[in-house]
């Protein structure tokens, strides 16, 4: 059982934290000159073409997750769901995988291929396993074909847990 609180959540705190996530990475996406869109295909959320290189076109599914865990996984189901629209589309497969942690949002976007790279994730039968400890971390950013952003939230006046004006 774990010992942390988890904080009290709008009922639909999760299908917004995903929108959140998908629009986010269009907006990175966008600022960095790609043109994108939300793309509703099974096993892909976006899809992306760089301006300067119209040979990258990029098939996306993102996901988000909440970090209360140590580990987290990505079923090996929506990375096959997500590389199985691509191939019809001629487009690269790519997972966006967003992690909302305490006080950060942290993304890593990387091609599909990475997440089967030897070593690169722990495996079991159904799932590829994220860790977040910290070793682990810096071999995710270090991986020449993965990008990552992270930003901080800093509080500087919000609403208290008992009040909705936050005085």
């Amino acid at each position: 059982m774990n010992s942390r609180k988890e904080k009290s959540k709008s009922e639909r705190h999760k299908d917004i934290a995903g929108k959140f996530g998908e629009y986010f990475v269009l907006y990175y996406l966008s600022k960095n000159n790609f043109e994108c869109v939300k793309f509703d295909y099974v096993g892909i959320d976006l899809f992306a073409q760089h301006n300067e290189d119209e040979s990258e076109k990029w098939g996306i599914s993102v996901k988000l997750f909440n970090t209360q865990n140590q580990t987290k996984g990505i079923l090996k189901n929506t990375i096959t769901k997500a590389e199985s629209s691509c191939k019809k589309f001629g487009w690269k497969p790519y997972i966006a995988m967003v992690f909302d942690r305490e006080n950060e949002i942290d993304i890593f976007l990387c091609p599909t291929y990475v997440l089967r790279e030897d070593g690169f994730l722990h495996m079991s039968k159904t799932k590829y396993r994220w860790s977040f400890r910290e070793e682990y971390w810096k071999k995710y950013k270090k991986h020449k074909d993965v990008h990552f952003l992270s930003f901080k939230l800093d509080k500087i006046k919000w609403f208290s847990p008992n009040t909705p004006n936050g005085n």
